[in-house]
């Protein structure tokens, strides 16, 4: 339907307008121009970009080189035939047969369900992943995903590179990947090609292949995508289409399972407690085995560090909340609590509430450095596990604790977080930190939680690069391993660059979206952005981390590049607003009389919003949130 009879019918049908602006007078423009000549020559382009408001993945598709290159492919291989004696010698090996991939001496089975179908290019795709990948021939590789209903394409899944946590949920690898064929037949030796295989068996021959003998980190600057895992290979290009089901219901499963086993959890332990039952404290002492030689059931000591200065009344929310909520073998919870000089008056209330909620109380007047408080309370600590937890915290989930002991307990994982929510609210504050171009960010920041962001990104346990300082545990031998938080580090990007040691050293992190906890967010120290010395101090530390990490700085292997790099939702990368309203442009840029007559475009602000620099050389600017239509 064109748009003047979508006006005619009285609707308000129109594309949503985001547009940065740098340091513009918005004053003289945008509220009423002529639109004569913007009807007779850009009415085709609108419509579009209406039509790409409504399916931005569309525009994506349009607009990426990638689908440019697979057709060119395509087309050589076409004409030329991989017998024909002028054909490429490389296109003659990769394409030889339909199924399969040779490289590097080995043979890859393409093995995929009848819910899905290769993607045209597919071949290319995997071709030139691994050519990245400096001479290694991994077990596994997998593809991003969407859904092709009706010849058209949506719902695209741009995955993260390997990600055992979160493997171990739900198949994110999909409905169709690639084997090594020698792995294949050494894991399951009565696999047969000959039919297809279903979805669950599909997951079972991924997870023998890869997670019987577990993938390690392998860390490598030189790498062009950092394939850190030298197992499985990510393609972060659309390898298939899924035509019955998708990834996202897939999902929704996953997370519909999980809240139903962690119910029957609860019921078997309510149980338990009611035929007196409960755990035995006797077996939760610490042996002479490790915390991750034990049985899973028994408990680690976690000793728990908490930076302070004068707000025992904050403090007092968030230890009473750790002792009375949580269920843990409580003698297996050490509390220190570092005071980094608090007042005479204050001191003392520390040290009375000290011996109520059995801390230990460690007063060490300095100059704030949040990392030299947590490395002091490091030092002190007795448990094999450290959690890191600020003091403007509240428990609100009981078994919290318990399940990031889960994932910190494992030799291969290095910090574990929790999901933060704002106070008294069901919005997210902290679901992971992912590291985009700007800079370390969080995603879904200030979302509803009670809805299922991104595949689950606020649903499932997933592996992040970085996790908050403000509730991250981690195993002191890993602590003690990387140097702890870096004191050249005072206030900010300490958890991120403790984050990125770990990786270093060849240990993924987990967002532990299961264990949740109110954050009060700074309520000691106050806000860095609201200041304006501060908010230098915030950039200069975010030089000084990618300084010390130049290989992180717009990287995330848990991030797929497909993604937008500048804001905090999961739109498509090339869906950058500023370029896609060129019509609506013009419109700005006209000047003149407005005749009474003619069509008028409009633009309405819903929203206004400063976006603070991301370096000292940059500049501040507006986001504008709204929406321009013709009537």
């Amino acid at each position: 339907m064109g748009i003047k009879n979508i006006l005619k019918e009285g609707r308000d049908k129109a594309a949503r307008i985001y547009i940065k602006m740098f340091r513009r007078d918005l004053s003289s423009k945008g509220e009423k121009v002529t639109s004569n000549s913007f009807f007779a020559d850009c009415v085709e382009n609108y419509e579009r970009e209406l039509a790409d408001w409504e399916n931005p993945y569309g525009y994506f598709l349009r607009a990426d080189a990638w689908e440019s290159r697979v057709g060119s492919a395509v087309k050589a291989y076409d004409k030329e035939g991989a017998g024909c004696e002028g054909a490429d010698k490389d296109l003659k090996e990769f394409f030889h047969d339909e199924s399969r991939v040779t490289f590097g001496g080995f043979e890859y089975v393409l093995i995929i369900s009848e819910k899905a179908e290769p993607a045209i290019g597919w071949k290319v795709a995997v071709r030139e992943g691994l050519e990245t990948i400096g001479g290694y021939a991994p077990y596994v590789i997998y593809g991003d995903e969407d859904v092709l209903e009706n010849e058209a394409r949506r719902n695209p899944f741009f995955k993260p590179d390997f990600s055992p946590e979160l493997l171990e949920q739900f198949n994110y690898f999909g409905e169709m990947v690639l084997v090594r064929k020698d792995k294949l037949m050494k894991a399951c030796p009565d696999y047969s090609e000959s039919d297809a295989p279903s979805s669950e068996q599909i997951a079972e021959i991924v997870r023998i292949v890869v997670l019987e003998k577990e993938s390690e980190i392998e860390f490598n600057e030189g790498l062009s995508h950092a394939h850190f895992y030298k197992n499985v290979l990510h393609i972060p290009h659309i390898l298939s289409h899924r035509i019955v089901g998708s990834a996202a219901e897939d999902c929704e499963e996953a997370i519909k399972k999980a809240a139903s086993q962690y119910a029957m959890a609860v019921a078997s332990k309510a149980r338990d407690k009611a035929e007196d039952q409960a755990f035995d404290k006797t077996d939760d002492k610490v042996t002479d085995k490790g915390c991750n030689e034990r049985d899973a059931s028994s408990a680690c000591k976690v000793s728990v560090i908490i930076p302070t200065k004068d707000h025992p009344d904050v403090l007092k929310t968030c230890v009473s909340s750790l002792r009375e909520k949580t269920e843990y073998p409580m003698d297996m919870i050490e509390i220190i609590v570092v005071d980094n000089g608090s007042e005479e008056a204050k001191k003392a209330e520390y040290e009375a509430m000290a011996a109520q909620y059995d801390y230990e109380y460690v007063y060490d007047p300095k100059p704030f450095n949040f990392s030299y408080m947590n490395n002091v309370g490091a030092k002190k600590a007795t448990g094999e596990l450290l959690l890191l937890l600020n003091d403007d915290t509240e428990v609100i989930d009981p078994s919290w604790l318990s399940k990031m002991v889960t994932y910190a307990r494992r030799p291969e994982v290095g910090a574990v977080g929790a999901k933060l929510l704002y106070a008294n609210t069901n919005k997210i504050q902290h679901a992971g930190v992912t590291n985009l171009a700007v800079g370390p960010s969080h995603k879904i920041l200030a979302l509803d939680d009670s809805e299922n962001y991104y595949f689950g990104r606020n649903k499932l346990n997933y592996n992040m690069l970085s996790v908050t300082g403000a509730c991250l545990l981690v195993s002191k031998e890993k602590y003690d391993e990387v140097g702890g938080l870096s004191e050249d580090l005072k206030v900010a990007y300490n958890d991120i660059d403790f984050c990125f040691k770990l990786f270093e050293h060849g240990y993924r992190s987990v967002q532990c979206n299961g264990a949740v906890l109110y954050h009060y967010e700074s309520l000691t120290r106050g806000m860095d952005e609201g200041n304006e010395e501060k908010y230098k101090r915030l950039l200069a530390e975010k030089d000084k981390l990618y300084g010390m990490h130049p290989w992180a700085k717009g990287f995330d292997p848990f991030y797929n590049p497909n993604l937008i790099d500048n804001s905090s939702d999961y739109l498509p990368a090339t869906k950058d607003c500023t370029k896609n309203t060129d019509s609506f442009s013009k419109l700005l840029d006209k000047e003149g009389p407005v005749p009474a007559e003619s069509f008028m475009v409009r633009a309405r602000l819903d929203r206004i919003q400063l976006q603070l620099r991301n370096t000292e050389d940059d500049v501040d600017f507006i986001w504008l949130d709204g929406w321009g239509f013709v009537r």
